[in-house]
């Protein structure tokens, strides 16, 4: 919110640089003293609307924090990668992975998470795509269109350095 609340109203926010930002503070906030779950990022440098870096942030949040919560149960260690690439056509693809427990899938699912990743992918205006497996991680990928992003550089790995 900070961030975003420093570009101008209507103004443009660098998405790459505001989901590091994000994924960072998620990955501080679970709280995880043994180090047990690595949250990775791989984000293209992109200018997009305020807008739209809200609605992807919010995604980005609920999907992280689902695999934070959910996908490494006791003492299961795991990764979380985040990526964010540029499509030729004004395309932007979002990747939400983790090598978690994974889940079955074709089973309904109704809870507010469901509801609230559906609604945000949709209002992105692409169609969700989720490969999982019991045993071998979700994940998730959505591609949707942005007017006119302006690429700068090349996607760089990024895992938050530790807290002294």
């Amino acid at each position: 919110h900070e961030r975003l609340s420093r570009s101008e109203s209507g103004g443009s926010i660098d998405l790459g640089e505001y989901l590091r930002e994000l994924t960072n503070t998620l990955s501080s906030a679970r709280g995880d003293p043994m180090r047990r779950i690595h949250v990775e990022d791989l984000l293209a440098s992109v200018e997009v609307d305020a807008s739209l870096a809200v609605t992807v942030g919010l995604l980005v949040n609920e999907l992280v924090m689902n695999a934070l919560k959910h996908a490494f149960p006791g003492e299961r260690r795991g990764r979380v990668l985040v990526e964010l690439k540029v499509l030729p056509g004004s395309r932007l693809r979002l990747t939400v992975e983790d090598d978690g427990v994974g889940l079955a899938l074709g089973v309904p699912r109704e809870g507010l998470g469901t509801t609230l990743v559906e609604g945000l992918s949709s209002q992105l205006g692409g169609k969700p795509e989720l490969v999982s497996a019991p045993g071998a991680g979700l994940r998730f990928v959505l591609e949707f269109a942005v007017s006119a992003p302006g690429s700068r550089g090349r996607a760089e790995p990024h895992a938050p350095s530790p807290k002294a």
